[in-house]
């Protein structure tokens, strides 16, 4: 009996916070991290919830999380550790392969964003982070992004 009645208080607040998500009051986000090189011209992807050991991955369709749930997309945070590294790369949300509103080119430090921009998701949609390496040279890093859904 004790272990159903702490079992219910632990799931009873997570099933709250699941039903205000949907309803749109509550705010969440998703993110990625990798540890690898963007190759010279190329682009390559981040998955969300993606283990940080796991390279960037050059095959979009290995990359793409499924969204449970239409939501708004908006808030893109990017950053990385080496400043000499993020110049000239270009972060963007792309939604069933397709590059959304939702983006920045990094022109220094280690850190971008774009706050300004939103994009209507709908469930089912694939969702990825597309790194794209204008530089002649490859970059080398750890890549972080997140956006906040709403």
């Amino acid at each position: 009996m004790r272990l159903s009645v702490k079992l219910i208080a632990l799931l009873v607040p997570l099933f709250v916070l699941a039903i205000l998500s949907r309803a749109g009051a509550q705010t969440g986000w998703l993110s990625g991290q990798s540890l690898s090189q963007p190759t010279a011209t190329a682009t390559v992807f981040l998955a969300f919830h993606e283990n940080p050991s796991i390279a960037l991955i050059s095959v979009e369709a290995n990359a793409q999380t499924v969204a449970p749930f239409a939501f708004t997309a908006k808030n893109l945070f990017c950053s990385w550790n080496n400043a000499a590294q993020g110049t000239g790369l270009t972060f963007v949300l792309r939604d069933n392969g397709a590059v959304t509103a939702l983006t920045f080119t990094a022109t220094s430090g280690t850190s971008g964003n774009d706050t300004t921009h939103s994009v209507s998701v709908s469930a089912g949609d694939l969702l990825d982070i597309g790194l794209v390496n204008s530089n002649t040279s490859n970059a080398t890093g750890i890549w972080r992004c997140s956006i906040s859904t709403q």
